[in-house]
């Protein structure tokens, strides 16, 4: 059985522990700021020449042909219709992926001095001169590691 300074109770040997401090060096990430990334509507005029048909109805007087039916159509008032057509140019708008944006994270190395003040204990021997011919102290004791 031991006292809280490692003396035994049932022996004369004496048993007494060494500690000292390590230093142990970890990483913790923190924020220590952010990237916004935001997307903006830019409006820019757009104006182009593009082609288009009209058709146009045009009379000519023509010999008929033999094989032909002579069918025409006639309108219950008597007249004849002939359509007249006109190409409509239709615009649209719609989006498209031009590009995509990609965002990477990098990790830049950086050294950086870390200081601490490290404890340990120490262990002092000190003997009565008139027992120091009767103690023996190991050497590792009487000198600091």
């Amino acid at each position: 059985m031991t006292d809280d300074e490692g003396r035994r109770e049932d022996d004369e040997d004496l048993d007494v522990v060494r500690r000292e401090e390590e230093l142990q060096i970890g990483r913790v990430e923190r924020e220590v700021g952010r990237v916004r990334i935001r997307k903006l509507i830019e409006e820019r005029p757009f104006e182009d020449v593009v082609p288009r048909g009209i058709e146009h109805a045009e009379f000519e007087r023509v010999p008929a042909q033999e094989d032909d039916t002579g069918q025409i159509e006639q309108l219950p008032d008597g007249s004849v219709s002939i359509p007249v057509l006109e190409e409509q140019l239709v615009v649209e708008t719609r989006v498209v992926v031009r590009e995509r944006v990609i965002v990477r994270k990098r990790v830049e190395p950086r050294s950086q001095r870390v200081r601490a003040d490290l404890r340990r204990e120490v262990v002092e021997v000190e003997v009565d001169p008139q027992t120091e011919r009767l103690v023996h102290v190991d050497e590792d004791l009487q000198r600091e590691p």
